[in-house]
């Protein structure tokens, strides 16, 4: 099992270190007083890797 996880564990933690990196990169912006407008492509990819983040938090019941 644990041969199992552990590529799952190492994919979501990519996730959402991108995730937040995107996240807080928008923020930084807004606060500076220059607020980002991302790409449709952005966007839709930031959905994206949510949707994955998600999936595998239920597929292992975290």
């Amino acid at each position: 099992m644990l041969n199992e996880l552990q590529p799952d564990v190492r994919k979501l933690l990519d996730l959402v270190r991108k995730m937040e990196n995107f996240d807080a990169t928008l923020a930084a912006a807004r606060a500076a007083g220059k607020p980002l407008e991302p790409a449709e492509a952005a966007l839709d990819e930031r959905k994206r890797m949510e949707l994955e983040s998600m999936h595998l938090l239920e597929k292992w019941g975290i």
